[in-house]
């Protein structure tokens, strides 16, 4: 079944084969500009000469262009002028004035920036500074404050006089030095009398984050405390700037996909970057892991093998080592989704492990039985092989619930993404490990029978 925006992309790609430029126009003349940026970013390369052009055109390509992919905004801003990309910049907030120029190669965002206004540029070139992961790099520098000495008449005068008309359901309050001292609401202030000093009644309980604050750590503040909006101060306490709830909502996107993408032994340029040698080489390294770790099992099966009396115990390896490696997926996906999201913390790590090894245990003794059972039938003249390979799923189940669990966790303590510990690194390791314990124990087993 095709999706609406698939009927969409099919109905305007028709329009352009057919080169009905006006048909295209009225298709497009109504769509909200996330919608426009959607159906760009699909279009076939072979409509994108035809399109861009009519995007350029519209009244809202500030509201369009930071939502194209990096590739299109380049070669958006390559077809216009001068005095255009000038206007462009001018109408864009800050936050997205800087995710379009990141979209950009290093010499055109130098031609880009002196397209704008001084003040503008030095703006920006101040956010640009910030690393990729910190607030600053998404914040505003658009919002609404007062002196904390201001009259509520005084506060009415500076919200005429202003023209960032959507930032002031928020009202921040200052001193003379710029350091974030109070917060009240547009509506607190519509019920105040003229004459009263801001001061009197601004909530001085203000939550607020660090400009080098990780972009993850503020959109958990966000999410926790239910906020819109988050002031941002510098090291001096001083009001910098706002990071609002629609950047939060792409840092949280940005994140999950990262980590997801993680799972997979690759990155998120899979959709911005879509070159099939770009891929071969971002999913190569962490193939390369996985066949290096194949090897090490296939050495593991030829050692035990010389040493394991009954050939038929080989036959349950695969099943063996594939629900240890689920069960370790399940592990260390919970832990760090849990980890990102602050549902779990690292100074919870025995209580998290002992659950994890616990349920791990469960599902080891319950598949034990059931595969114990399967073996004990197949090969009913030889019951040690069904007691053999359901301690084997025991052990191999513990081990790697053990191991999904505490490597996210050392990953987090180390300061390194615990999604990598979902990778082909882990995985391998498990798969090893969940087959040396299910042959000691084999091995075991029958030393003690005999």
């Amino acid at each position: 079944m095709h999706s609406q925006f698939d009927l969409d992309l099919e109905k305007l790609e028709e329009f352009l084969e057919g080169e009905k430029i006006d048909r295209v126009k009225d298709f497009l003349k109504d769509r909200h500009p996330s919608d426009v940026a959607y159906l760009t970013n699909h279009i076939a390369p072979a409509y994108r000469h035809m399109l861009v052009p009519l995007i350029k055109k519209r009244s809202d390509l500030d509201e369009i262009v930071y939502r194209l992919n990096p590739d299109l905004v380049k070669e958006l801003v390559l077809t216009m002028q001068a005095t255009e990309v000038g206007q462009l910049f001018d109408l864009l907030d800050s936050d997205d004035a800087v995710k379009v120029l990141d979209d950009l190669p290093e010499e055109l965002v130098e031609w880009v920036m002196l397209q704008m206004p001084k003040k503008d540029s030095q703006e920006l070139d101040f956010l640009m500074h910030y690393e990729e992961d910190q607030a600053g790099r998404i914040m505003s520098t658009e919002y609404f404050a007062v002196h904390e000495e201001a009259t509520v008449f005084d506060a009415f005068t500076a919200i005429r006089q202003s023209g960032e008309s959507d930032m002031i359901y928020t009202i921040y309050v200052i001193d003379d030095r710029r350091h974030l001292v109070g917060v009240f609401s547009l509506r607190e202030l519509l019920s105040k009398p003229n004459h009263l000093k801001v001061r009197e009644f601004m909530n001085e309980q203000v939550v607020s984050v660090k400009d080098t604050d990780e972009q993850e750590s503020v959109s958990l503040v966000v999410e926790r405390l239910g906020l819109s909006v988050v002031p941002v101060v510098n090291s001096h306490l001083q009001l910098v700037g706002i990071v609002t709830l629609d950047d939060v909502l792409r840092v949280i996107r940005s994140v999950t996909t990262e980590d997801i993408m993680r799972l997979a032994g690759t990155t998120e340029e899979e959709y911005s970057h879509p070159s099939p040698l770009r891929s071969f080489l971002r999913r190569m390294p962490w193939l390369l892991v996985s066949f290096f770790g194949g090897m090490i099992t296939i050495q593991t099966n030829l050692y035990f093998s010389s040493k394991v009396p009954h050939l038929e115990l080989l036959a349950f390896v695969t099943i063996i080592a594939g629900m240890g490696g689920n069960i370790a997926s399940q592990s260390s996906t919970i832990v760090v989704r849990g980890l990102a999201t602050g549902k779990i913390l690292t100074s919870e790590l025995w209580e998290v492990m002992a659950r994890e090894v616990v349920t791990g245990l469960f599902l080891g003794m319950f598949f034990g039985a059931l595969l114990g059972a399967v073996a004990s039938f197949e090969f009913i003249e030889m019951a040690v092989i069904g007691v053999s390979v359901a301690v084997g799923m025991v052990f191999s189940m513990l081990i790697a619930a053990f191991v999904g669990t505490l490597m996210p966790m050392l990953f987090q303590k180390a300061q390194i993404d615990p999604a990598i510990a979902t990778g082909p690194f882990v995985s391998t390791t498990i798969d090893n490990l969940g087959l040396l314990g299910y042959y000691s124990s084999t091995l075991l087993i029958l030393r003690m029978i005999a």
